[in-house]
C-alpha cells in the first residue's frame, strides 16, 4: 500500500530536474509570501517562474490548486468584515475576467 503512494513521487523526482525543483519552491514560498501581506505584488513572479521549466497550462495546474486553497482558508474572515457595496462593484469585472480566461487559455502557445 505504502509503495503505491511513493512510487509516483519517486517518478517525479525521476522526471524533473533539479532546477524545476528549485523554481517551484521558490514558486510557492512567492505565493505564500504575498499571500500573507508581506510581498507586495511577489506573487506576480510565481507563474513566469514556473512556466519558465513547464508549459503554462502546467505551471498553472500546480500553482491554482495552492492559491485557491489559501484564497478559501481567507474567506472566512473576509465575510465577517466586507464592504458589499465595494464587493458588488469588483465582482462582475471579476467574471468578466474569469470568462475571458477561460475562452482564451486554450488558444495559448504551451511554450509562450
Amino acid at each position: 500500500m505504502l509503495e503505491t503512494l511513493i512510487n509516483p513521487v519517486i517518478e517525479s523526482f525521476h522526471a524533473h530536474s533539479l532546477v524545476f525543483f528549485i523554481c517551484a519552491i521558490t514558486s510557492v514560498v512567492l505565493v505564500g509570501i504575498s499571500k500573507s501581506g508581506f510581498g507586495a505584488g511577489l506573487g506576480v513572479l510565481s507563474l513566469p517562474i514556473m512556466a519558465s521549466q513547464l508549459t503554462l497550462n502546467e505551471a498553472l495546474a500546480i500553482l491554482l490548486p495552492l492559491l485557491i486553497a489559501i484564497d478559501l482558508v481567507g474567506i472566512r474572515r473576509f465575510l465577517k468584515n466586507a464592504n458589499w457595496r465595494i464587493l458588488k462593484l469588483i465582482l462582475p469585472t471579476g467574471f468578466i475576467g474569469l470568462l475571458l480566461g477561460m475562452i482564451f487559455l486554450p488558444s495559448s502557445h504551451p511554450k509562450l
